[in-house]
This record gives C-alpha cells, structure tokens and sequence, in this order.
C-alpha cells in the first residue's frame, strides 16, 4: 500500500467516532464496529515504513499513546524493555519523549503539568 493511500485512511480514521471502550462505533475500511482504535493503530505502525513518526496526529490519540507509553518497562538504562510502535526494544526513554514534546502543542512538559 502506497504512504499516500495510507496518509489518507488516516485522515479518515481521525474522523470516526470512538466510544468510551476506545473502539470504533462504525465499520471503518476493514475493520467492524467494536474494533479497538489500538488495534487500529499497531495496524498502521505495521504497515508505515516509520510508524506514527510521520503522521500527523490529534491531541487526542497522543494523549491516548502516552498513556500506553506509560505502561512501558524501563531498565535502569533509561531503555525501554519492549517495542512499542515503531519504537524497538532498547530505545532511550527520553528519544519517545522528545518526540511526543515536538508533537503536543507548547511541549511535553506544559502538557503533563495540566
């Protein structure tokens, strides 16, 4: 599948609606209702040449993958201890955390602070 057919999916991903169990509340492209937006998303991690790096997400879904990042194991390294996303085992904490500062408005910080 091309980036762009991908890109656009995402466009429309980002309008359907998701219940309060995080699952989709309409057939979306190949997915049924009920289909965990997570789900979803580790569909499209699979299948981006580099992961959610490029793509342009809401205030929302980054709130959503910080709280799964916070789910994550760190070692004493500062290293994460699984994948997460198009992030691999062994990746510094601090390289996913300045990636979600360059993402959420005004920073990482301000953001965590509300």
């Amino acid at each position: 599948m091309k980036s762009e057919e991908l890109e656009k999916i995402w466009n429309d991903f980002s309008k359907i609606p998701i219940n309060n169990n995080d699952c989709i509340e309409l057939d979306f492209y190949i997915w049924k209702v009920g289909t965990s937006r997570i789900h979803i998303w580790k569909w499209f991690n699979k299948n981006l040449q580099y992961g959610f790096e490029y793509l342009n997400m809401t205030l929302i879904q980054l709130k959503t993958l910080w709280s799964e990042f916070s789910d994550i194991p760190i070692n004493n390294k500062d290293e994460i201890e699984e994948n997460f996303y198009c992030w691999e085992k062994g990746t510094y904490r601090f390289d996913i955390w300045h990636w979600f500062d360059e993402k959420l408005p005004n920073g990482i910080a301000e953001w965590t602070a509300a």
